[in-house]
Formats: structure tokens, C-alpha cells, sequence
């Protein structure tokens, strides 16, 4: 094998080789970013980066449906955070005048910097950011916009290239474009996609470059060729028929739902479709029904959701 089984260590450790860069490339073309960093796992790329960016004299203004590792990531690096309703971009204007008007809680000196945090689309409730609204907010307050595409990219788009191809916003309106690759790439880790100087900050001080291992050939070849075959360059016309399919699927699935009765939430052409149990003692009863008919589930409950709102999520794939 040309690069082995394995990295071998942190990137900064033991520098890029060739696969490496040229899949970070990739990922940053087929985002529409100018460059891109890969790290070997998809939590660890949001609790490792905030501490890159924001400090205590900054300002981090989340969804409350934000997934996890973004709250972990924003607890790490120490920033004042406020939290606004989901997808309640009013609110959100709010505290985004109030917070420019009234500066730092203690000295009400300005902001360092004043970033919002959003998803692209919601893991589990299944709809998708208001991304018109908040780049227009954005445009109209300058402050830094983060939006993870965790379970966007690859599946919604023309092309698979997440919610700004979806809604037709230039991803230069996005100052960073966070995402995985365990969902439609079928791989593992998560990127980073901004603009050349920002990258090139991150690769210097981000710890997952220090203390996190690279992501190993194999798994940077299995994303390249999966993002190939998305976009078209491989195998003809097989990524577009597979991104019809998984919309195809999903409105099917979410309509026949809706017709049987179930109260399910999310966007028509989300791929997350989260069926509504509401009492956690119906998840391991449905769990097993699904297993005796050979169709696997994701269950959820508290904390994951409220706890009288416990759900099953399914998520289509296109294969």
C-alpha cells in the first residue's frame, strides 16, 4: 500500500502527505470554500474549533437545538453565550442588537467578535435552518456565521452540496461550513471549511492537530470517492440518481406516515424524519416490533429530547 494502514499521529506531528491535502482540496471545492481542514472525528471537529476562534471577550449566540459537540465545543473556549428559541430568527435580531448596543456584560466595551452558531439541518427534529433570514441578519449585523451540515451535505442540493446550494445562497454568506462524514460519505471524521485565512490560523493552534490523530488513507480515499461519485466525476450519472432517490424516498416515507395517522416532524425534503412516541415507555415495545420486521431504528429520548417528547428518528438513505 502506497500510504499504509495508518497516520500515525497528529497532523502537526507528522505533517500532511499527499492524500491528505488533495482530499482537503476536494472537500473545499466541492463545498465552494477556499480551503478545508479533515479531522478523524465528527464530535471532536466542533468541541476542539471553538476554542480557535472565540475567547472571553467574545460573544457565541446559539440555537437551543444546536447538536452536543457544538454546546461543548462553545463551553471549552470560554465564551459568553447566549442561546435564542430554534429557527426564531426574530429573536434572534434581538439579541444580536441588543448585544451590539450594549457590548461586554461588565465593561459594555464591544465584542471581540460576535459569532452564530445554527444547523443546517436539525438531527432530530428533521427541519432545516432559515438560512435566507439569517444571511440577510448577517449581512445586515456583520457578525460570523458558523452553520454544521452535519446531516445536510451530501444530501440535499442539486448536486449534494448542503443547505446553501438548497436554498441558493453563495457559501461565501457562511463564514465557516462545518460537516461530517459518517452519514452520506460513508466514512468517518468531520471538516472545517472557510476561507484561506482562516484555515491557515486554525492549522497552527486547533488541539485536534496536536493531540488528535490524522484520519487514516483508507478513510480520506473512501470520502474522496464518495465525493466524486456525488458530484459526478465518477460513475456517470450514479450520485444524481442517488440524491433523486433519497428525496424520493423521503417524501414517500414522511406522506405514507402522515396518512397512517403519525405525528411527524420535519421539513418535506429533510431525510431526518422524527416519528413522535411521547411516552418513553412505548421505545423499547416499537424497538422490538421494527427488529422483528427486519427495519432498523434510532430511538430518542431525554436528554436527547424533551421528555414527554420521545421520538423515533428515520433517516432514508438513497441506496
Amino acid at each position: 500500500m502506497k500510504y499504509g494502514t495508518s497516520s500515525c499521529g497528529p497532523v502537526n506531528t507528522i505533517a500532511h502527505n499527499n492524500l491528505t491535502r488533495e482530499t482537503e482540496k476536494l472537500v473545499a471545492d466541492f463545498i465552494g470554500k477556499e480551503d478545508s481542514l479533515i479531522f478523524s472525528m465528527g464530535f471532536g471537529t466542533n468541541a476542539n474549533f471553538f476554542s480557535s476562534l472565540v475567547n472571553s471577550k467574545c460573544l457565541v449566540i446559539s440555537d437551543s437545538l444546536n447538536h452536543g459537540s457544538t454546546r461543548v465545543g462553545i463551553r471549552i473556549s470560554g465564551a459568553a453565550v447566549k442561546i435564542f428559541p430554534h429557527n426564531d430568527m426574530d429573536k434572534l435580531e434581538h439579541i444580536v442588537r441588543e448585544a451590539i448596543s450594549q457590548g461586554q456584560s461588565k465593561t459594555h466595551r464591544p465584542w471581540k467578535k460576535i459569532l452564530v452558531c445554527v444547523e443546517g439541518l436539525y438531527s432530530m427534529e428533521g427541519d432545516l435552518v432559515n438560512l435566507p433570514r439569517l444571511v440577510e441578519l448577517r449581512e445586515k449585523y456583520k457578525f460570523f456565521l458558523f452553520v454544521d451540515e452535519a446531516h445536510s451535505i451530501g444530501a440535499l442540493g442539486e448536486t449534494g452540496r448542503g443547505v446553501c446550494e438548497y436554498f441558493s445562497v453563495p457559501p461565501s454568506k457562511v463564514d465557516i461550513l462545518m460537516g461530517t462524514f459518517t452519514k452520506s460519505f460513508g466514512a468517518a471524521g468531520g471538516y472545517i471549511a472557510a476561507d484561506q485565512h482562516l484555515i491557515d490560523r486554525l492549522r497552527l493552534d486547533i488541539m485536534t492537530n496536536y493531540a488528535g490523530e490524522s484520519s487514516p488513507p483508507a478513510v480520506l480515499q473512501q470520502i474522496s470517492t464518495s465525493m466524486r461519485i456525488i458530484s459526478g466525476e465518477l460513475n456517470g450519472n450514479e450520485g444524481q440518481e442517488r440524491l433523486q432517490r433519497i428525496a424520493f424516498n423521503s417524501r414517500y416515507l414522511k406522506l405514507g406516515l402522515k396518512r397512517l395517522g403519525f405525528i411527524v416532524y420535519g421539513d418535506d425534503d429533510s431525510p431526518v424524519i422524527p416519528l413522535l412516541l411521547y411516552n418513553p415507555q412505548k421505545m423499547p415495545a416499537f424497538s422490538r416490533m421494527m427488529l422483528k420486521r427486519g427495519v432498523a431504528v434510532v430511538l430518542v429520548g431525554y436528554p436527547a429530547t424533551d421528555l414527554i417528547t420521545s421520538r423515533v428518528r428515520l433517516v432514508k438513505n438513497c441506496s
